[in-house]
């Protein structure tokens, strides 16, 4: 293969980066895996821009009107436009419990029209339908009927996002009820709505009641703030937690305090306050974190625990009151309240009600508390910092190190040809350090991270965020594996060395590639706790590294025959390399003749140096980033 076409091979892959995020206009995907609960099929989310917040021009309405006593149930349900103008390329239409609060999809769509696919959901082969490129290649259409049926006594809604255009969509939109005679329907906690927050503060935190907060804040200034009261006789314990909710969500927000063992999300009892913005009301509930996969999902059975619930949203601020029992004896989802446990408390957005992945860090308290003593009064967060040792290792290892040693190897290797560096050609000195130290750095990572989340943990979240586990796995192969192709490489000249140079080469820049895109994935994480603006500090590498690419791309190109010419003539001049030391005629001192630098070799190095030194200043920045975390860039929100 030609350098030409090596090095448009490399503009190529560069360019991949960029596009790590496309809209599905083969209709929405099935789930990610079994249990997944932070899939398409949850959020209903397709990737493209933010979505509309007006109301949706579209239907969802269904024949018969109400299920009847048979056990199985089958309903026409259309989908439509409310005027004839009103015509949409894409969908996804799903059915869900009307009263439960849960995202399983339930039931299964049959006799699909033209244009139009199911996919699975809830590990049901057909428990959603969608369309597919065909329709959204087209003008649109105005309605899609399809048959839908179900083998169990439920209350129902259908569930569904529509695109008109692509930057024109509404999501998780829901149908009337769809209700059974057969089982009752269930009483839901009530909501309120409050045109300004009720005074409350924080001068009686650690007297009269124990409080947490992430900062020194006062009250209605906090990111987090939660509070606890014992009643008389320590049976009942009266809460207030509270959150800021700008630039959360645009459809509703929601904070809640979970209880757990740890600083980890999973396996705890929750409190939610969520806000409605379509209902303008807001209602404090229960919930219950999933550890692997991570999700979190209302109770499967109310614990009947929480009494006097009160629900507020004003003032850029959510805020639930409501009285919990300390125990509920026999559901084993409800935290006991008499142990020591630590808080944390999370925020993000809602849609009709229903909480959605929290899109901003959480905050855990530092220790451990008593929600029954009220001289507790604790300020801070739980940090986390193996995986901030873990996210400045793969930084550092990816941006810099790497990067470095793979364009020594790709555009140095003809520099300093009269020149040893520890007994080796300087190229590979350089070459071997920046690897071997890539190495060390990423399979400590590596470890670092098994170790915080005790193991392989599932990330179920937006797509993007659950690639970062695979992706991180498959970069550390590839990392280990370069290493061992290199001790057992055939010797230059022999048949096999030009299969393994470029084995060698794909292996590293593969790795390289994925490595930056699994550091951009990371920095975009919450757990990362850095401000959103730091992928953009990765994204001002990723153009570096293209820029200094295609200089060295285009220069080595240009000068390759100029190069060839000057090998050629010195040959002539001084013989083949093994005669490049050569006697005076008249029996004198041995004459050795310098092999010539490249052509271009002080511009090549010179911008190298700057890049190294450019690639240097983007790795301290963002390590500091990461170890500061968002706590180091903003008061408190």
């Amino acid at each position: 293969m030609s350098h030409q076409k090596v090095g448009c091979l490399i503009v190529l892959q560069l360019l991949a980066l960029v596009n790590v995020v496309q809209p599905f206009g083969t209709g929405a995907p099935s789930e990610t895996g079994a249990n997944s609960e932070h899939n398409q099929c949850v959020t209903m989310t397709p990737q493209h821009t933010t979505p509309q917040s007006s109301t949706v021009p579209y239907k969802v309405t269904f024949s018969p009107a109400n299920f009847t006593s048979a056990a199985t149930q089958t309903l026409t349900v259309t989908l439509s436009g409310n005027a004839a103008g009103d015509t949409f390329k894409g969908f996804l239409l799903q059915a869900r419990d009307a009263f439960d609060g849960s995202n399983t999809v339930l039931g299964s769509f049959t006799a699909n029209p033209i244009n139009t696919q199911a996919v699975q959901c809830s590990n049901i082969a057909k428990g959603a339908v969608t369309h597919t490129a065909a329709l959204s290649s087209t003008a649109g259409t105005n309605t899609r009927s399809f048959t839908w049926t179900i083998s169990s006594a439920k209350h129902i809604k259908f569930w569904y996002t529509v695109v008109k255009e692509f930057n024109t969509y509404w999501v998780q939109q829901e149908s009337e009820i769809v209700y059974n005679p057969d089982i009752p329907i269930p009483t839901l906690p009530p909501m309120t709505t409050q045109a300004s927050i009720p005074d409350f503060s924080t001068s009686e935190c650690g007297k009269t009641k124990g409080c947490y907060r992430n900062t020194n804040c006062q009250a209605k200034d906090c990111t987090f703030f939660v509070s606890w009261k014992p009643q008389a006789g320590n049976e009942l314990i009266d809460f207030e937690i509270s959150g800021k909710t700008s630039g959360i969500g645009s459809t509703g927000v929601w904070v809640a305090v979970g209880f757990s063992s740890d600083t980890s999300m999973g396996g705890e009892y929750v409190n939610d306050c969520i806000y409605n913005g379509f209902t303008l009301a807001t209602r404090a509930g229960e919930s219950y974190n999933n550890g692997n996969p991570r999700s979190n999902v209302p109770l499967a059975t109310a614990s009947n625990s929480l009494t006097d619930t009160k629900g507020f949203f004003a003032d850029g601020l959510v805020r639930c009151t409501f009285t919990r029992k300390l125990t509920v004896p026999g559901n084993n989802q409800v935290t006991d309240l008499n142990n020591n446990i630590y808080l944390i408390m999370a925020r993000g957005p809602a849609t009709r009600g229903s909480k959605s992945k929290h899109n901003v860090p959480t905050a855990a308290s530092p220790q451990t508390l008593k929600v029954t003593d009220v001289s507790v009064n604790i300020m801070g967060t739980a940090g986390f910092p193996l995986v901030k040792a873990h996210g400045i290792l793969m930084m550092i290892s990816w941006l810099l190190t790497s990067s470095l040693g793979i364009i020594m190897a790709r555009y140095f290797k003809p520099h300093w040809p009269n020149n040893k560096l520890c007994g080796e050609k300087v190229w590979f000195t350089i070459h071997r350090s920046l690897m071997i130290s890539t190495f060390i750095m990423t399979c400590a990572a590596f470890v670092i991270i098994f170790v915080e989340v005790k193991g392989y943990s599932e990330i179920t979240s937006p797509t993007y965020e659950a690639a970062h586990p695979v992706l991180g796995i498959i970069v550390t192969a590839l990392c280990v594996l370069n290493p061992i192709m290199a001790v057992f490489r055939p010797h230059p000249g022999t048949d096999h060395r030009p299969i393994f140079n470029w084995a060698h080469f794909a292996v590293g820049f593969v790795a390289q590639i994925l490595g930056i895109t699994n550091v951009l994935i990371g920095v975009s994480m919450v757990k990362a706790e850095v401000p959103d603006w730091t992928k953009w500090v990765v994204v001002g590498f990723v153009c570096t590294f293209v820029i200094v690419i295609l200089l060295l791309e285009i220069m080595k190109c240009s000068t390759k025959e100029a190069n060839e010419l000057l090998v050629r003539l010195f040959e002539m001049c001084c013989g083949p390399p093994q005669q490049f030391e050569m006697h005076k005629p008249n029996g004198g001192d041995t004459q050795i003749f310098d092999k010539p630098e490249p052509k271009g070799h002080a511009l090549q190095l010179s911008i190298y140096m700057l890049y190294g030194f450019i690639t240097i200043v983007f790795a301290v920045l963002i390590a500091v980033i990461i170890g500061l975390g968002t706590d180091g860039f903003s008061s408190d929100d």
